[in-house]
């Protein structure tokens, strides 16, 4: 849960390596919860420190990860691409430039729904309005759930409005 909640702190500075950003800026913050929360308990403290480090500095999928909890926090990060997070970008009169596919494929998904999986324990949908929402299924998504230890927990299937679902996991 700390992971979850502190893994973007770095994009304060910046979005080039916020994850790094992200354990630097953290690192006290948990290490103060916790010595709050378990003062008599510095193993459990080390421990639960440790692997919120890992998600927090695993959630972009640039560093290895172990763990199941890391690998959950960078398949929910992979998950957060609903429209309205390029809103503002949208609405900015500019020219095309170098990555703009990333903010019309995210304006492009109307919603993610993550419920209990058929097959396995969680099954992530991704709904959208165009085909460019595609993108941020099979260039974000996908592999950061690949290079998650938890794959195995995970069934992805997305949809196009009015076309047939696509199962990717």
């Amino acid at each position: 849960m700390i992971a979850a909640f502190l893994h973007d702190a770095g994009m304060t500075i910046g979005r080039k390596d916020h994850e790094l950003y992200s354990g630097i800026i953290s690192y006290q913050i948990i290490t103060d919860v916790l010595q709050k929360n378990l003062p008599e308990d510095t193993m459990r403290r080390t421990i639960i420190r440790s692997m919120a480090m890992e998600g927090i500095l695993g959630h972009m999928a640039t560093h290895s990860i172990h763990s199941i909890e890391a690998g959950l926090i960078l398949i929910a990060d992979g998950c957060d691409m609903t429209k309205g997070r390029a809103r503002i970008a949208l609405e900015i009169p500019t020219k095309p430039t170098e990555g703009d596919i990333h903010k019309y494929s995210a304006n492009s998904i109307e919603k993610v729904r993550i419920t209990r999986g058929i097959e396995h324990p969680i099954k992530i949908e991704v709904l959208m309005k165009s085909e460019v929402g595609l993108f941020q299924v099979e260039g974000v998504l996908m592999p950061k759930i690949q290079s998650s230890p938890s794959k195995h927990l995970v069934e992805l299937y997305a949809c196009v409005e009015g076309q047939e679902t696509k199962r990717y996991l």
